[in-house]
């Protein structure tokens, strides 16, 4: 299972390698790309994919919603937007990361994410989770990997 990484200041790398890590315990092997090394094409051949997101806003009137985007997501949210690829074949789950001071764009990175994802056609495995940054209890995150597990388990090869 690929987890993609878009972060700014490494704050979604954390979350990311501790997801690794459990659903690595549980029998669900992963590898880590950060999402400027992820190309379009590849996520249309992937089945199932994780996405670590965290929030940059240093913009207070983000233009486009690539604006609210570490470097690397933007990257490949806008070639995901230029380029349109069928992601109907994708079962995907969000980790989003923001700071409660961004206001209304706490964790807007996932939300971008999880709309864009939805009109490529890809499908959601589990509800989004968002974590407070800087993150002082990874239980949440626990939590929310064990469901993903069981999700994952359960769900029918289509």
């Amino acid at each position: 299972m690929l987890i993609v990484i878009g972060t700014q200041t490494l704050n979604a790398l954390e979350a990311a390698e501790r997801l690794q890590g459990y659903l690595s315990c549980w029998g669900y092997p992963t590898r880590l790309r950060f999402a400027e090394e992820v190309r379009p094409a590849e996520l249309s051949q992937e089945e199932r994919v994780l996405f670590c997101l965290s929030t940059w806003c240093w913009i207070s009137r983000p233009k486009e919603p690539a604006d609210l985007l570490p470097q690397g997501a933007s990257w490949l949210y806008q070639r995901l937007e230029s380029t349109r690829p069928d992601l109907s074949r994708l079962r995907y789950a969000v980790c989003a990361l923001g700071e409660r001071a961004y206001g209304p764009y706490f964790c807007k990175a996932g939300s971008i994410y999880t709309q864009l994802l939805g009109r490529l056609g890809a499908r959601p495995l589990q509800c989004r989770l968002e974590l407070a940054s800087p993150v002082e209890s990874w239980e949440e995150l626990g939590d929310w990997a064990m469901a993903l597990a069981v999700s994952l388990k359960s769900k029918v090869q289509l």
